[in-house]
């Protein structure tokens, strides 16, 4: 169980150092995050496609 707790914990913190790396993924202020956003988006169905 401990094992489990440690893989959750460290997903929470690489989520964590994605919004402040990546903040437009939850919220979109300009029309440059609004881009950056559905470049983003374009990559990863290309990626979900493989």
């Amino acid at each position: 169980m401990k094992e489990r707790r440690n893989e959750f914990i460290k997903l929470r913190d690489a989520g964590q150092a994605l919004a402040k790396e990546a903040a437009y993924i939850t919220e979109i202020h300009s029309r440059e995050e609004h881009n950056t956003a559905l470049a983003l988006l374009e990559i990863l169905l290309e990626d979900y496609d493989r």
